[in-house]
């Protein structure tokens, strides 16, 4: 190894070889000096090295705890920091259900990466930016994986969307900007759950109206249909809002949508079911 105002010996070799270099060596200047030359020490001109280094790479994943249909994380866009994502399309529903991991080649300390929310860097209001707190952290050697906990709403006047980017920084130095990752906030799914002797027509206004006033993005909404079975027990029916809450999210991902929760709207029976649900321990471990 050299380094400044070292003696390296390099014997017969026209060639100075250079272990271990990093980014911080970048422009260093070394020259050769033959000290036992006669009649005097000879300098050579100077030469300067150049270090760089591989990009920094990103993955995006939809990743749904707990659901037993859905057991596979989703890749929403991978890239290296010479490209540049499309918008990552992410519900408004508070779960943490895109996680981001950043293999880092930047030359800045792993441990001092952060992911920020451009819109409210200080986390003033997380209700409607979502957030990133110290635990939802890992880091594993250059890699940096976090969880993003969704926004809770998006607010009445975006339709359908409001956008923003996050910015992974060093947050010893956060005024220089990694990578910036656009994103998209939707609102969460919707599910409309019809009541006893019922059938999915029931929600047919609400829906068009939910799709056309541009507040919902159109794929994000459903009607459930258990029109067979309308008047069976609430036992035999336990698993229609599960079963529908994982084809919507199923739906979501497969439209590069991250969302890990849903908004339940229901009627009669269809109240009883979703509450049924709620309270029950499966509900519990997700």
């Amino acid at each position: 190894n050299a380094g400044n105002s070292t003696w390296t010996s390099a014997g017969n070799s026209s060639i100075l070889t250079l272990l271990s270099t990093s980014l911080q060596q970048n422009n260093y200047q070394y020259r050769c000096i033959a000290s036992n030359a006669y009649p005097s020490t000879i300098t050579s001109n100077g030469a300067i090295l150049s270090t760089t280094s591989s990009p920094s790479f990103i993955a995006i994943e939809n990743v749904i705890v707990g659901n037993s249909s859905i057991p596979n994380p989703k890749v929403l866009w991978s890239g290296t920091t010479n490209q540049q994502p499309q918008p990552i399309k992410i519900c408004a529903d508070a779960s943490k259900a895109t996680v981001f991991t950043f293999t880092n080649n930047t030359g800045v300390n792993t441990s001092d990466i952060r992911f920020w929310i451009a819109s409210d860097t200080f986390g003033i209001d997380t209700d409607v930016s979502g957030y990133f707190i110290p635990g939802d952290y890992q880091i594993n050697g250059n890699n940096v994986t976090v969880k993003f906990t969704h926004p809770k709403y998006l607010q009445a006047q975006y339709s359908p969307c409001r956008n923003d980017i996050i910015r992974i920084v060093d947050y010893t130095n956060p005024v220089n900007t990694l990578f910036s990752i656009p994103i998209q906030i939707y609102r969460a799914p919707i599910l409309m759950i019809h009541g006893l002797w019922g059938e999915p027509s029931a929600f047919d206004e609400m829906e068009s109206n939910l799709d056309m006033n541009g507040m919902f993005e159109p794929k994000l909404t459903r009607k459930v249909d258990y029109t067979s079975s309308n008047s069976w027990s609430f036992l035999s029916n336990g698993l229609i809002i599960p079963d529908n809450i994982s084809a919507v999210l199923q739906i979501a991902r497969s439209n590069k949508f991250s969302a890990g929760k849903v908004d339940l709207i229901a009627h009669s029976m269809g109240g009883i079911l979703s509450r049924q649900y709620l309270q029950s321990p499966g509900f519990q471990i997700k």
